[in-house]
């Protein structure tokens, strides 16, 4: 089913409820594979889904608004990563469906937040997100899951990986 979208704009969040934009654009960085390894077998059945480590992880995000006051509270900046929600709808007009795509993240910026001045960046700010972990849900399924603190890269069989690796002594 193709899904027309409503924006192109994510609103962000820091933590579930702090707003701190309502239009912002986000492209998730590329996921690149150092090593992949097996992760079990036996009772739990062969495991074929991918597990390795990833590289560190950043991201450009463009904000066309954002809320000073709540970077401010949130003490959103260098040096201090903090829970991030990305949200955006899909909507389907000739089914008259819609589906949520939602980021969830730990990152940091690369900067502090000043005062946002339209006129010498033509109406936006980009900062980079040095993400820590990042988990991608469409609708209710989630497409992978990214922990480089912890080294381990999962995809849709994400319940199979955890019960695999919990079967070995490693999870």
């Amino acid at each position: 089913m193709a899904y027309i979208k409503t924006g192109r704009f994510w609103s962000v969040a820091i933590g579930d409820s702090l707003k701190l934009a309502n239009n912002a654009k986000f492209t998730p960085p590329k996921l690149k594979h150092i090593r992949q390894t097996y992760a079990g077998g036996g009772m739990a059945g062969q495991v074929t889904s991918s597990i390795g480590l990833v590289e560190a992880m950043t991201a450009p995000i463009v904000f066309s608004d954002y809320d000073l006051e709540a970077a401010a509270l949130a003490g959103f900046g260098p040096g201090a990563a903090k829970p991030l929600l990305l949200r955006r709808e899909f909507y389907e007009p000739r089914t008259g469906t819609s589906s949520v795509e939602v980021f969830r993240m730990v990152a940091q910026a690369d900067l502090e937040f000043g005062t946002w001045d339209r006129g010498t960046t033509g109406g936006e700010m980009t900062v980079t997100l040095h993400i820590q972990s990042m988990r991608w849900l469409k609708g209710q399924v989630e497409i992978y899951h990214v922990d480089p603190e912890m080294g381990i890269f999962s995809g849709l069989g994400l319940n199979q990986i955890q019960s695999a690796m919990s079967l070995i002594g490693t999870g």
